[in-house]
């Protein structure tokens, strides 16, 4: 019971953190930026700029889905509108990526460039790295036009014209037929 209680507390805070963090607007200048509230379409098509041959890694995470601490797997009614909340990096070098996407992976396989630069200062003080006070990445993505079905969340990372990472955060989305 106390390791529940404790594993709800902290889940909270983590919470608390992210939604601090997205409130803050602080983001860099991303080609996925747009105006407040937009959902952007997935595409089905792999961004060029994402290179063929990708390094694993698992310095990512999926915090929120829909302002929700996110789960293992999280059902999402309206397909519409979801936002997605994290952070990519490098903790060994320091750094964080230039871009990030989204692998959304399932019946379909589809893309969305996240915003980044998105300050978490949480980040950065887990792996005693000030310069990935901006690690953090949001993306809101209308997923309306990918098939009801279980789907395999990924980060891609790119930190250069051939360099990216791929990482697993273990994030599992099901999309219900309803609302979309």
């Amino acid at each position: 019971m106390k390791f529940s209680l404790v594993a709800l507390l902290i889940a909270s805070l983590l919470s608390a953190c992210s939604d601090k963090v997205a409130e803050s607007g602080k983001t860099a200048p991303s080609a996925a930026s747009s105006s407040a509230g937009a959902f952007i379409p997935v595409t089905g098509t792999r961004p060029a700029s994402i290179p063929s041959a990708l390094k694993g890694t698992d310095n990512c995470a999926v915090d929120l889905i829909n302002a929700a601490v996110a789960t293992e797997s999280t059902a999402i009614a309206d397909k519409t509108q979801v936002s997605l909340t994290g952070w990519a990096a490098d903790s060994v070098t320091g750094t964080v990526p230039k871009e990030v996407f989204l692998e959304i992976d399932g019946p379909a396989k589809s893309y969305i460039q996240a915003a980044t630069g998105i300050s978490r200062p949480d980040v950065a003080s887990h792996f005693n790295k000030p310069a990935l006070g901006t690690a953090g990445w949001s993306a809101a993505a209308n997923l309306g036009s990918l098939p009801s079905g279980t789907y395999v969340l990924r980060v891609i990372q790119l930190s250069g014209s051939s360099v990216g990472a791929l990482c697993d955060p273990h994030r599992v989305i099901v999309l219900n037929s309803a609302g979309g």
